[in-house]
């Protein structure tokens, strides 16, 4: 499976009387997450499923994703809030998805990758940036899931991928 992993966008500070759950995209935010999901999408032409954690950045980043890629609403799911490896591994596992990209956090997501490519709780730390993706090539099928790591990208990577043109196809 091609499990990619997507950091959330740039979300608003948390204000007072609001919980962290509540902090939206910010208008700068949502702009630069489209234009990685873009760049993403030029990456990789499709997605078999799109999932997010139920904080509302997570969320409007994965609705974002699911128009740049066509697909319908993404799912959410709780236990990607905090990425931890059993929950995940638990969900990830019972899917026959070609691919299927994940919206979350950090350090969550950095802890999970980690754990995927070198099978330890504390292997080595890979940073997330806002709207970052890493993509990763899992074998469910051992029973310890392995990851090979095929790339990760910067947001502004991201969002320097264009189309080729009709004449360089």
């Amino acid at each position: 499976m091609l499990l990619l992993l997507m950091r959330h966008g740039i979300a608003e500070e948390l204000r007072e009387g609001h919980t962290d759950a509540e902090r939206a995209l910010t208008k700068i935010g949502r702009k630069k997450t489209r234009a990685a999901m873009q760049g993403l999408h030029v990456l990789q032409r499709d997605i078999s499923r799109i999932a997010a954690s139920s904080l509302l950045r997570a969320v409007q980043s994965a609705q974002i994703a699911a128009e740049v890629f066509g697909k319908a609403e993404p799912e959410i799911w709780p236990e990607i809030e905090s990425a931890e490896y059993s929950a995940m591994t638990a969900r990830l596992k019972t899917y026959d998805a070609a691919s299927i990209l994940l919206i979350g956090h950090e350090p969550g997501f950095s802890q999970l990758a980690a754990r995927l490519l070198t099978g330890k709780a504390n292997g080595f730390e890979m940073e997330f940036k806002k709207s970052g993706v890493c993509a990763l090539e899992v074998d469910w099928s051992t029973p310890v899931p392995r990851a090979a790591l095929l790339w990760h990208a910067t947001p502004r990577i991201l969002r320097a991928q264009k189309p080729a043109s009709k004449t360089q196809i």
